[in-house]
């Protein structure tokens, strides 16, 4: 029986640094029949002689004028032939088994349209997994509401559902596509988690930003707006929009914290009276000398 296509999209600007990496972790892969979608965003470095520099006929290369992140990942979306499709990002890498795992995974079970998998977050020798106990799958949007938890470059997608939505990648997002993507996917497929490390995601200065942070917040509520027309007509709408307010208020906390702005985080705090043990770590941390770097640290991601 043949093998069927993954689709791998790999946008880049200016990843030259750790891109032959990232590229051999796919060409390593016990699962041979992919495809990768090699989306160059306007890179003004080394990224395109590395690329084709790769003498393999699966490896695509694109250019494109400057877009962002949004836009770069519906536009290498468009140019997948992939019964499925995976990502990776020019910094990151992969398991030699990973494709073959979760292909399997998706052939296995008919109404899976997403495997995902623990990860190690990871920057220099230093390394911690994503999940250190065994996140929920299944159908979770209601999960992903509380909490969104899946790092993306996990994710294999059935493109069978992609074209079941409305649409797939919204360009209005620049970080927070993902989170868009994954849980309107939620809504309409079975989600299945593999509790084995397949990735590895590579930790920058910029991960915990006060830029990216505040960008994040902002495209919560950009989701939140789409979230009220996605579920008009839920029974239970109300209880589902709490709960995503409920996740925008966690990361406004978190964003005060490493803006340290206690004006703005006392405020929230009392103007919907929420006190908890998570709330009182937070406190802690605002009020104490070096609880911005100690927070960064115990963060994985935003």
């Amino acid at each position: 029986m043949k093998q069927k296509l993954v689709s791998i999209i790999m946008n880049c600007h200016n990843g030259e640094k750790y891109l032959k990496d990232a590229i051999n972790s796919i060409i390593i892969q016990s699962y041979k029949n992919w495809e990768l979608i090699f989306f160059d965003n306007a890179s003004t470095d080394n990224s395109s002689n590395i690329v084709k520099n790769f003498k393999d006929k699966r490896i695509k290369y694109h250019y494109s004028e400057f877009v962002n992140l949004g836009v770069a990942r519906k536009k290498a979306f468009s140019l997948c032939k992939g019964d499925y499709v995976a990502f990776l990002d020019s910094d990151d890498y992969w398991v030699k088994n990973k494709l073959s795992l979760q292909v399997n995974q998706l052939n296995k079970f008919i109404n899976c349209g997403v495997s995902f998998s623990n990860s190690f977050f990871f920057k220099n020798k230093k390394k911690t997994l994503l999940y250190n106990t065994l996140p929920q799958d299944g159908y979770i949007f209601e999960e992903l509401l509380k909490k969104y938890f899946i790092s993306f470059d996990t994710v294999i997608i059935k493109k069978f559902y992609l074209r079941k939505m409305s649409h797939d990648f919204d360009e209005r997002f620049t970080i927070a596509h993902d989170l868009d993507l994954l849980i309107r996917l939620s809504m309409i497929c079975d989600f299945k988690y593999i509790d084995k490390p397949l990735s590895f995601w590579r930790i920058h200065d910029q991960s915990f930003s006060k830029n990216r942070i505040s960008i994040i917040n902002k495209e919560k509520y950009y989701f939140l707006k789409k979230l009220k027309k996605i579920v008009k007509n839920k029974p239970n709408k109300k209880n589902l929009l709490i709960l995503f307010e409920k996740n925008i208020i966690k990361s406004k906390l978190e964003e005060y914290l490493i803006n340290q702005d206690l004006k703005k985080f006392f405020s929230l705090i009392l103007k919907n009276k929420i006190f908890n043990f998570r709330i009182l770590i937070l406190i802690i941390l605002i009020t104490i000398p070096g609880g911005k770097y100690i927070y960064t640290k115990i963060k994985k991601s935003w």
